[in-house]
């Protein structure tokens, strides 16, 4: 089946979400599980006994069939014999689309009004499309 245009439109209004967010997270856990556990040569039944779990609920945990709590990431992962470390939690970078405007509100050098991005981390950036949509008007 070819590439569904409307699947990037979803990805962008969900990728926020709390549940998108963790699913990534949980993926991304559960492979570096897998990984480990075959460098060790476990099975899950094996990984299952280690921790006094059974065999099911550790399929369950480990194929995204249920959210796991911190301590239960944490017994797998001492069990697995995994250093851990905290996830990566940075603040996201916020653009404010604030029109046109001229290039004395901003450090450019073009006569024509722009239509700028004001960005947190940036004095600004121009939206060149947007210039040339608006010089053709």
């Amino acid at each position: 089946m070819g590439y569904k245009p409307w699947f990037d439109d979803y990805v962008e209004e969900v990728k926020d979400t709390p549940s998108y967010v963790a699913s990534g997270l949980i993926v991304e856990i559960t492979d570096k599980f897998f990984d480990r556990m075959k460098e060790l040569g476990l099975t899950q039944e094996s990984l299952a006994k280690k921790l006094g779990f059974t065999q099911p609920y550790i399929s369950k945990l480990l194929n995204h069939g249920a959210n796991m709590t911190i301590q239960t990431l944490a017994k797998i992962a001492v069990a697995l014999e995994m250093d851990v470390k905290a996830p990566e939690f940075t603040p996201k970078e916020r653009k404010y689309d604030i029109g046109f405007v001229s290039p004395a509100q901003c450090s450019h050098e073009q006569d024509e009004y722009e239509r700028i991005v004001i960005n947190e981390r940036e004095s600004c950036e121009v939206d060149q499309d947007d210039n040339k949509l608006a010089n053709a008007a």
